[in-house]
Order: C-alpha cells, then structure tokens, then sequence
C-alpha cells in the first residue's frame, strides 16, 4: 500500500494534479477520495507527504528521509497551482 498527499501541484503523463490530493498506487490500496496513479507514486518527491508505511519506504528509496504524515516541503501559493 502507497498513499501520499501532494503539498504541490504534480503531473504524471497526461494526468495532472493539485496540492491536497491525496494519490493511491492502485484502486485496491485507495481510499475513498483518493486519486490512482502508480506512475507518480513510483517516483515520489519532497512535495509527497507519506500517509502510510509503505510510501515512507518509497521515499526512502529515492533518498528523502521522512515519516508518516511529515510535511517536508510546505505549501505555497506557486507550487500549488495546477500545472
């Protein structure tokens, strides 16, 4: 299971997203309201908030040291606008 909230406004191909989503890697580990991209869930950046172990260990692998629902990188006006 990898679930994470965006504090910035992603794309991942022709899917675009906005700061607050909240983004599943597959439709059996999303919640309700959450959104499925597996492409964006596999490279996580510092703009993913964690909400699971799973996607700490994903961050992990890309070299971002975080926990459970940390906020790395904060939101702001330009980074949360869609792209």
């Amino acid at each position: 299971m990898s679930r994470f909230i965006l504090t910035a406004a992603a794309s991942a191909g022709a899917f675009h997203f906005r700061a607050g989503d909240k983004i599943a890697d597959s439709t059996a580990n999303a919640l309700p309201g959450d959104k499925i991209n597996a492409q964006l869930c596999a490279k996580p950046f510092a703009g993913m908030v964690p909400l699971d172990a799973a996607a700490v260990s994903a961050l992990a692998a890309v070299g971002i040291t975080n926990t459970i629902g940390t906020l790395i990188v904060p939101v702001t006006g330009v980074s949360s606008v869609d792209v």
